[in-house]
């Protein structure tokens, strides 16, 4: 997968988590465990059809307001991806026991591709080692500037030379 295509989807999915997180407010809302990913699907045999790639991303939205937006979001951005072979697959999970649940999916190798962890566990996270380090993409693509982030909260993304996650700024026009 690109780079341009993956810093989007990452991009998008922080932008938007973030942006309705600021909203606060809602009670939490249980979501039912019968989310189902996708298959990838393929012709290994015929190399003219594209391989398509799932990527199962999560948020803890407050209420169903909020995890229908992001629902519209995914389904949006999976129909326009899927020409580049990409499926978008979003699995929400409830504000009580979130990361609780997501740890465990992560010791059983059942974790989302993409996940919303609060910036003050990701040294938890990193320690664990079920992080991406995102400096080695960072470094190689010209584009990527730290400036298009908000300062205060990627300090806390990054250790030690390390980037363990964005926080992007709403780009203003003119910027």
């Amino acid at each position: 997968m690109n780079r341009k295509i993956m810093w989007t989807i990452c991009s998008l999915v922080l932008i938007t988590s973030m942006a309705l997180a600021s909203c606060g407010g809602g009670t939490a809302t249980q979501v039912p465990a019968t989310a189902t990913q996708p298959p990838i699907v393929g012709n290994p045999t015929n190399t003219s059809a594209p391989q398509m790639v799932t990527i199962r991303w999560r948020t803890r939205p407050d209420n169903q307001a909020e995890q229908d937006v992001y629902q519209q979001i995914s389904d949006n951005l999976s129909a326009q991806l899927a020409s580049q072979g990409i499926i978008l697959v979003y699995d929400p999970a409830p504000v009580t026991g979130y990361e609780d649940k997501l740890k465990t999916e992560y010791s059983a190798g059942t974790a989302p591709d993409i996940a919303w962890i609060p910036g003050a566990s990701t040294a938890d996270y990193a320690q664990l080692g079920v992080i991406t380090d995102l400096m080695p993409l960072a470094t190689a693509d010209p584009t990527f500037k730290l400036t298009d982030f908000y300062d205060a909260p990627m300090q806390e993304l990054q250790n030690a030379g390390h980037l363990w996650g964005l926080r992007p700024r709403a780009h203003s026009p003119g910027r």
